[in-house]
């Protein structure tokens, strides 16, 4: 393989991560990155993920509003969190 077939070679296989990087999702952090998915109230509930919290989350989540699989965590730890504190104090 001659030296100029060995350069286009590799500059087709960065080409390639590249394109298989954007289809992937997987973008650098910065001004150009996505923003984080959000799901609706049903999704969330329907969801594997949540599948143990799914009666907390029909009582904490509202309907018309789309969350983050981060906020979701947050409301969850949030009302474990005040409930554990409650608890403590009742003893």
């Amino acid at each position: 393989m001659t030296d100029m077939a060995g350069r286009d070679l590799a500059k087709a296989k960065l080409d390639t991560k590249a394109k298989l990087a954007g289809k992937t999702g997987v973008a650098a952090a910065g001004p150009e990155a996505k923003a984080a998915a959000s799901y609706s109230k049903l999704q969330i509930i329907s969801s594997m993920r949540y599948q143990d919290r799914r009666d907390l989350l029909i009582t904490l989540l509202k309907v018309g509003r789309d969350y983050t699989l981060d906020e979701v965590d947050a409301v969850l730890e949030g009302f474990l969190t005040e409930k554990a504190t409650k608890d403590e104090e009742a003893v």
